[in-house]
């Protein structure tokens, strides 16, 4: 939907300004009354949630909990089961490189549409990451907070 597209971008641009984004959790009411402008917004098939939506009323805090719980949400997983064990087996067995070109093969048993969505997460994380890039913290601990972010999404 056009929201969380627009809240993806919010989130974007503001993820330098949040240590934590996805480990802090936003104000619960206000996470309420945005979910209700998303779903309203898109009860109504507005074409541009950002004039209609003030994401800027939120913190990012906020926003980051809303998109967390939009695809937490999802009747269906992003990956299937099955997709999900076939990926774990292959990682046990196989080396880095061997790894990331298998998980470009299973990635394309996937439909275009899930493929578009996960691409769109996985920029979004990957700019989030390195936005929020923090000097504080040691560049092996920024690589494993960005891997968790890719996990956190991905097999939800």
């Amino acid at each position: 939907p056009i929201a969380i597209t627009n809240a993806l971008q919010y989130v974007r641009m503001n993820a330098g300004k949040c240590e934590g984004l996805f480990r802090k959790p936003g104000v619960k009411s206000k996470i309420d009354r945005l979910r209700a402008q998303i779903e309203t917004t898109n009860d109504l098939n507005m074409d541009s949630s950002y004039e209609t939506i003030k994401f800027d009323d939120y913190q990012p805090f906020v926003v980051a909990d809303v998109i967390r719980q939009y695809f937490r949400e999802l009747p269906e997983c992003l990956i299937p089961t099955s997709i999900t064990r076939l990926l774990c087996d292959l990682i046990k067995s196989l080396t880095q490189e061997e790894q990331l070109l298998a998980i470009r093969y299973v990635f394309l048993l996937l439909p275009d549409e899930t493929r578009d969505v996960l691409e769109t997460i996985l920029r979004f994380l990957l700019d989030v990451s390195i936005r929020s890039g923090n000097s504080q913290v040691k560049d092996s601990q920024s690589e494993r907070e960005r891997e968790n972010y890719l996990l956190f999404f991905v097999f939800i």
